[in-house]
């Protein structure tokens, strides 16, 4: 589709464009039946644009971001990071499997113990190496009658992953209106910006974007 489709579409216009120096839409005045077709690069520029820019915005954002002499996603000691999860390197964890084990007790247990888990569900909980003896201490019983013999290289979340996700996204833990929350102040002043720098690339017409 690329090679058959996309690359000769995408080469006819720049030629269409370069020869006759118009826009989208008056370039078809040589066969007046396409102009539809250049009515529809317009509204798909548009779309494009308008998404693109959001992109632009996070970058905008990250470059702000980055004029510190400690950047703020190289610890995981931050408001917006998981203490439980956010973890800079590969650690060796296994699984406890509480099947068979009541599970309010066992999710009470892992709840008020959190801070030895880096994972957890109904029936099964992952446990660091360097958090097994407290863990085993605490159950009473070795790791192994709850299904950990061995241990497996995991890593937790990243602390720029949820640098990018819990502050400079925000992301909401579900779609419903009632997690959306406020407008994002920082990402919304970093695309007022992106929208700034594209205004001023264009004001003086098509003929100046080239040499922005």
């Amino acid at each position: 589709m690329l090679v058959f489709a996309g690359l000769p579409i995408f080469f006819m216009e720049v030629a269409l464009g370069q020869f006759s120096s118009l826009g989208p839409t008056a370039v078809w005045k040589f066969n007046p039946i396409f102009k539809g077709v250049g009515i529809c690069m317009v509204v798909l520029s548009a779309f494009v644009g308008i998404y693109y820019n959001v992109i632009i915005a996070y970058t905008v954002f990250y470059f702000f971001s980055s004029l510190t002499s400690n950047l703020p996603w190289e610890s995981c000691n931050n408001w917006w990071n998981n203490q439980t999860t956010c973890s800079l390197s590969f650690q060796q964890v296994c699984n406890l499997n509480f099947t068979g084990v009541d599970t309010t007790a066992a999710n009470s247990y892992i709840s008020s113990n959190s801070k030895y888990f880096v994972g957890s569900g109904p029936v099964y909980a992952e446990v660091p190496r360097h958090h097994v003896t407290n863990v085993t201490a605490l159950l009473g019983s070795n790791a192994t009658s709850f299904g950990c013999p061995t241990f497996f290289a995991q890593r937790g979340t990243s602390a720029s992953e949820e640098y990018c996700s819990n502050y400079a996204l925000r992301l909401a833990d579900d779609i419903y209106p009632s997690s959306n929350g406020q407008v994002n102040s920082h990402l919304a002043l970093s695309l007022m910006v992106a929208w700034i720098v594209v205004f001023y690339s264009l004001i003086k017409g098509i003929k100046s974007s080239g040499k922005v």
